[in-house]
């Protein structure tokens, strides 16, 4: 069986660059005793006001006297126990990142794991050469965004800012209509220590084929992380779970990672919006069994439901999200990120808002393509309050450098594995691959403010629907919004923005 420990207890300092040598820094013996503690999930800003080192950024021109927090190199340490004389032949130990914002080089008691550049993706490590017996120390530096898009071209036009288009991060932090210029940087979300007999499952993708009054056809699929044992039976075995009571169940080899299988479900009860009928969620547990030994088992939620969008009726544009074949009247918000800080958000905070949304009679909100890809705990909440999700990437009123190979070769890493990650939910009823830039881009080419090609297009138009027709093609996919009709933000066809 899988197991994992959070690291806590960890610690932070700054410095100005190049003062301090990354292999000093990173070194066991190395002291830091007099650093700031910092919570983690955290960040440094959060860090430095809860120490009364800088003023709240929210008030007065505060945010601009908190600027050279984005300019210092900043470090953080962990120290953690570890018994490595446990560890038994074939298991491996993963230095799991959930969330790192964002050029960030890892170490561990003083080897450099390696670099990571994306604030949306975790980063993963094998550890278990590394670990030594007792005490370790796990650092990471955070370097300025400054540093890496200094060399950039930045005569791509973007809205408030011209650097954020190199930097795979939250947009809104360079800078918004709403916002102000506030550049975090930290570790936000949990860092995990995993480990495993070698192989652990991964992403669990249940998809509804089919539905009827008596029977409810799904497809699951499973995908597992690490060396499947050569010469071994693995295979996973599959429940779906009405309270205690299994429905339904399955057992399918194991083939270089991936297997899956089709179940049925008897009198299903569907999952609806909450103004239409019961979310209702069933329980699917998997097991990974490796000649009949569980070698790691998952449970997650799962809702019964179709999803489609309707784009034309009896000859006619329609914009009409299809929910179990009934059309559903969509009524809801653009959600933008709680905070500047994400790293400071804690779940009562998205449960209130979100009870506050259906309580208003919101039955879909739309994920704004200039913030985060949320926190687990807010699709959870949609899957359980019955609020669909309109889901967009996390690209904003910009052009974006598609022709860059290093920058392509980061967003389809940062694809895969958002929908990796949310697939699972059955709140989420659509991908959209951007927040509009379709629209400005043909609003300035065609007033001749811009003469450019639309850089960006092939995230849009290429690798996104490429990625998605291979990991979720069960969902709808929307190039931008606005998109449609004669113009991007037509009032007669596809969705517009008032």
């Amino acid at each position: 069986m899988a197991w994992e420990m959070e690291l806590t207890g960890w610690r932070l300092q700054g410095f100005d660059p190049g003062t301090i040598r990354d292999l000093d820094a990173a070194r066991p013996d190395f002291s830091d005793h007099f650093w700031l503690a910092a919570e983690v999930p955290g960040d440094v800003h959060t860090t430095l006001l809860e120490a009364g080192i800088i003023p709240h950024p929210f008030y007065g021109h505060n945010d601009q006297r908190c600027r050279w927090v984005e300019e210092k190199e900043w470090w953080y340490r962990c120290r953690f126990q570890f018994d490595k004389g446990s560890l038994e032949s074939g298991e491996t130990v993963e230095l799991i990142f959930e969330g790192l914002d964002t050029f960030a080089a890892v170490y561990l008691n003083g080897r450099e794991l390696g670099r990571h550049a994306n604030m949306f993706v975790p980063a993963v490590f094998d550890v278990t050469r590394e670990l030594v017996d007792g005490e370790n120390v796990a650092a990471v530096k955070l370097s300025p965004v400054q540093a890496f898009v200094r060399d950039k071209d930045l005569t791509l036009w973007s809205a408030f800012s011209p650097e954020r288009v190199w930097v795979r991060k939250a947009q809104m932090h360079f800078g918004w209509d709403w916002a102000p210029r506030i550049v975090p940087c930290g570790i936000w979300q949990p860092v995990r220590l995993v480990r495993h007999r070698g192989m652990r499952l991964g992403s669990v993708f249940p998809q509804t084929l089919s539905i009827g009054p008596k029977t409810a056809r799904v497809r699951v699929e499973v995908e597992t992380w690490g060396r499947q044992p050569a010469g071994r039976n693995a295979a996973v075995r599959v429940g779906i779970l009405d309270g205690n009571e299994q429905v339904a169940a399955g057992r399918w080899p194991l083939h270089d990672g991936h297997a899956a299988g089709d179940l049925e479900v008897d009198s299903p009860k569907l999952w609806w919006t909450h103004d239409l009928g019961e979310p209702y969620l069933y329980r699917l547990e998997v097991r990974l069994e490796v000649d009949g030994e569980i070698w790691d088992q998952k449970e997650q939620p799962l809702g019964l439901r179709t999803v489609e969008l309707r784009l034309e009726e009896n000859g006619e544009p329609r914009f009409t999200f299809v929910l179990n074949g009934w059309p559903l009247f969509a009524k809801g918000a653009n959600w933008i990120p709680l905070d500047q800080f994400p790293g400071r958000l804690e779940d009562p905070r998205y449960l209130r808002l979100l009870e506050m949304a259906r309580d208003a009679g919101m039955n879909m909100l739309r994920v704004w393509g200039g913030g985060l890809y949320e926190k687990e705990v807010f699709y959870a909440t949609c899957d359980r309050l019955g609020i669909l999700v309109w889901q967009d990437f996390m690209f904003a009123c910009a052009l974006y450098p598609d022709f860059n190979r290093d920058f392509m070769k980061n967003v389809e890493e940062e694809v895969e594995a958002v929908v990796r990650r949310l697939r699972c939910h059955p709140s989420l009823a659509l991908w959209c691959g951007n927040n509009e830039n379709d629209w400005i881009w043909e609003m300035m080419v065609s007033s001749g403010r811009l003469a450019a090609p639309f850089y960006g297009e092939r995230i849009y138009r290429d690798l996104i629907p490429g990625i998605l027709s291979r990991l979720d093609p069960s969902r709808p996919y929307w190039p931008s919004s606005p998109y449609g009709g004669d113009d991007y933000n037509s009032a007669e066809e596809g969705d517009r923005h008032n």
